[in-house]
């Protein structure tokens, strides 16, 4: 009975995970090409965007996390609620960008106002919706391997949920058909409510937040004094400090490979060098085979554990950086492999990112004899360092790329030429200088066997 009751828990979870990739994978990959190829937004105007988002998307998840973990309205304090009622608000801000506001007579500023309310409504409705979820990551169950079974429901999930991109690549022919793709769009965010809206309804969590009145005033975080003394205990953690300066590289590598990866595609490989259902196949394949690769090394991380799966593919980058560098450039196929590669490993390893902080959150409960854990606290933390390299990385390759003529108005060979060279040296380079920053980092990180120490682990609730 109770393994029936975990595996309808796991599955409520995952449905989540399934429409947040649905969305969000469509999101990353086209939001940045549309607005710089499609609507003709200026440089001046998308990085005014990206700045003005990289302050609300630091400021959001910490806030987002205090309510979450603090507010005494039953929809706010809840996870199931937080996400039940944010699902339709999450689906209406996915739709945003896909309706193009401007036409060749209207303003440059229209342009610039658009991606700045796509982006805020849109980070908006995801932070508060996945901080809910990544919390119950933590929730759900104590047991490592409960969480370890729950990761592997989760990127059966993605896996489903990412084929989104493969899907309107080959239904708008990569984006040339708009109509198709504001369809195939309405669609993909219907489905996601209605999976969101599962979650909301059926998910159910270890932990007792029903009863915060009850709680010892001491216990109790009721003002924003006491979350400042949270926060600060929380970020004199050498472990949460190792991982979120790590993880702050590895949102940016993310962003580059999604918001980039189409942008690079066509100038480094070229619109006829391979064919195009093979192109499409390569943009659905760097979103689905993240989750497939970690189906296939769950073994391992069940033996090693997550730390030194993570340590392994910073390794990983470095090396195939250095291989692709002196190899790649002499074959579209080499490129098409290397880009697919780059953009797998660093998905792959953000999916084992929930267990790190899992692992940091039982950490912190234990050191400071909390009643409950601070979930969305710490998760929001995490964010409010990590979120800006969001905009930090379409703004910093952007600025390299109009070094190399991107948005030349009159593209001559040489240029374009100079361009192809300037992108497979950001390409290979990138997961190199990450890498072994990433490396050297990690290695502060100091919980690296909590799958096998999890009986030491002692809880108050």
């Amino acid at each position: 009975m109770l393994l029936r009751f975990q595996q309808s828990n796991f599955l409520a979870y995952a449905t989540t995970t399934i429409a947040a990739n649905l969305m969000n994978s469509v999101f990353q990959f086209y939001y940045v090409n549309l607005f710089l190829n499609q609507y003709k937004i200026s440089i001046y105007w998308f990085n005014a965007a990206q700045t003005f988002y990289l302050v609300w998307n630091s400021i959001n998840d910490p806030l987002f996390g205090y309510l979450q973990d603090n507010s005494s309205f039953a929809f706010l304090k809840h996870r199931r609620l937080n996400i039940l009622y944010g699902a339709p608000l999450f689906s209406l801000s996915f739709l945003l960008p896909w309706f193009g506001w401007v036409d060749k007579t209207s303003p440059e500023w229209l342009a610039g106002v658009h991606l700045i309310v796509s982006l805020f409504f849109y980070d908006s409705m995801f932070t508060f919706v996945l901080l809910a979820q990544c919390s119950l990551f933590t929730e759900i169950s104590r047991n490592q391997s409960d969480r370890q079974t729950l990761l592997f429901y989760s990127q059966i999930g993605s896996i489903i949920g990412s084929s989104s991109v493969l899907l309107t690549e080959v239904i708008s022919n990569h984006m040339q058909n708009i109509h198709n793709f504001q369809i195939t769009c309405v669609v993909i965010a219907l489905i996601s409510w209605c999976l969101m809206s599962y979650t909301g309804y059926n998910i159910k969590t270890s932990v007792n937040r029903s009863s915060d009145d009850e709680m010892d005033s001491k216990n109790r975080v009721e003002n924003w004094k006491t979350a400042m003394k949270t926060w600060l205990e929380i970020l004199k953690n050498k472990n949460f400090i190792s991982f979120v300066i790590m993880n702050f590289f590895q949102v940016f590598h993310y962003a580059y490979c999604t918001n980039f990866f189409s942008i690079f595609r066509k100038h480094i490989i070229g619109a006829d060098a391979l064919p195009s259902i093979f192109q499409s196949l390569m943009a659905g394949g760097a979103f689905i085979l993240p989750s497939v690769a970690v189906l296939m090394f769950s073994p391992l991380i069940l033996k090693y554990g997550s730390y030194y799966m993570i340590k392994l593919s910073f390794l990983f980058k470095i090396l195939i950086g250095g291989f692709f560098f002196m190899f790649g450039y002499t074959s579209p196929w080499l490129v098409a492999a290397f880009m697919i590669l780059d953009s797998t490993i660093v998905s792959a390893t953000f999916s084992l990112f929930n267990l790190s902080v899992s692992d940091i959150i039982d950490h912190d409960q234990i050191c400071y004899n909390r009643s409950r854990p601070v979930s969305s606290m710490i998760f929001g933390l995490n964010a409010l360092i990590t979120k800006p390299a969001q905009s930090l990385a379409p703004v910093i390759i952007l600025f390299l790329l109009n070094k190399a003529g991107y948005k030349n108005d009159t593209m001559t060979d040489s240029i374009e030429k100079s361009l192809s060279e300037a992108m497979f040296s950001i390409m290979v380079f990138v997961p190199i200088i990450i890498g072994v920053l990433q490396f050297l980092l990690w290695n502060i990180y100091s919980l690296r066997n909590t799958n096998k120490d999890e009986n030491e682990l002692k809880f108050k609730f």
